[in-house]
């Protein structure tokens, strides 16, 4: 069998390329001309370097030979207006699937990555969301997940395709929640007004097993899903079972303000704009953190494909903490 792997050199791409090799799979990695993969000569693995903007190369691209399946995950997270959001998740898309209409591949699956953003926070706790509740996305990253999303959709009739919508991944390599960890180390817990919100997260490994289940079972086909741990969690608990783990004491604890929060946001957009870099805190990240459930339900995809999640939070930050330690990130 040979998957067609975009978002191999992110965080999680990278776990479902090793994943899809011990299952016997050949991947054919789509990579931008600057990324940078490293196989070490791995002969189950070839690389095709594409411009996801430019139809015609794709069409001319030999990485759609003999392929089975598609896993899409390239994607962006962070950009300075909704046009960049839009070139970095929804173009890809939408030319990924042109080029296997046009070609006619007959393809068992194509997989796309979303993201709980794309259907929104929920209203509290107690109502988790789930795919029978109409998307409402609050910022640019939701937005064109969705649009990515409706686009996959579109193409139903032709293409067999199955959406994913994980809650939030963690993990080693990952970049976000490691800068949870660094706070911690240093006996910090600075928060934007969201130390009582509560998120659904899942574990990588959880999420790569939950990807190989979709493909192998055809009750997934034409269908969304939400993958998460069981319960949701505290931003609040978070930091308290990791300065648990990494046996530190916090030292300084602030939540600010929203009001804060939304200013600091403005300030980061204006940064983007003007130096063209990324920062941690603009103003489409302060409408995730302005809102209190991201929450969603696992429901469906425990009922259609048995899925469950193997690590609890405490063991995943564990399992996280400790590969950091190993690489001397963390002390």
């Amino acid at each position: 069998m040979i998957a067609l792997l975009t978002g191999s050199t992110g965080f999680i791409g990278s776990y479902l390329l090793e994943a899809l090799i011990s299952e016997g799979f050949k991947i054919h990695c789509l990579l931008r001309q600057e990324s940078i993969l490293n196989t070490v000569n791995n002969t189950a693995i070839k690389k095709f370097y594409i411009n996801y903007h430019n139809l015609s190369s794709l069409l001319k691209s030999s990485a759609f030979e003999n392929v089975n399946y598609v896993f899409h995950l390239a994607g962006v997270t962070t950009g300075a207006t909704y046009k960049d959001f839009l070139a970095g998740n929804l173009t890809p898309t939408a030319n990924l699937l042109k080029v296997i209409y046009i070609k006619k591949i007959k393809l068992k699956r194509f997989i796309l990555v979303s993201s709980l953003a794309a259907a929104g926070p929920a209203d509290s706790i107690r109502c988790p969301v789930d795919i029978n509740r109409k998307p409402q996305p609050i910022e640019f990253y939701g937005m064109s997940k969705l649009l990515a999303e409706k686009e996959v959709l579109k193409y139903n009739s032709f293409i067999p395709s199955t959406i994913i919508r994980p809650a939030p991944v963690y993990g080693p390599k990952d970049k976000d929640f490691f800068k949870l960890f660094k706070q911690v180390n240093r006996g910090f817990n600075v928060s934007f007004g969201n130390q009582r919100s509560y998120t659904s997260i899942i574990y990588v490994k959880d999420l790569i097993n939950g990807l190989l289940q979709v493909i192998s079972n055809d009750s997934t086909l034409g269908r969304i899903y939400f993958l998460c741990n069981e319960q949701p969690v505290c931003w609040k608990e978070l930091y308290r079972t990791t300065s648990d783990l990494m046996h530190k004491k916090i030292k300084l604890k602030l939540n600010l303000p929203e009001a804060f929060c939304r200013v600091m946001g403005i300030l980061g957009d204006v940064y983007m704009i003007v130096t063209g870099r990324k920062t941690l805190i603009n103003s489409q990240k302060a409408k995730l953190a302005s809102h209190k459930f991201w929450v969603c339900s696992n429901k469906q995809a425990k009922s259609d494909f048995n899925f469950r999640t193997f690590y609890s939070i405490r063991q995943g930050l564990k399992e996280t903490i400790q590969w950091n330690k190993q690489r001397r990130l963390l002390r």
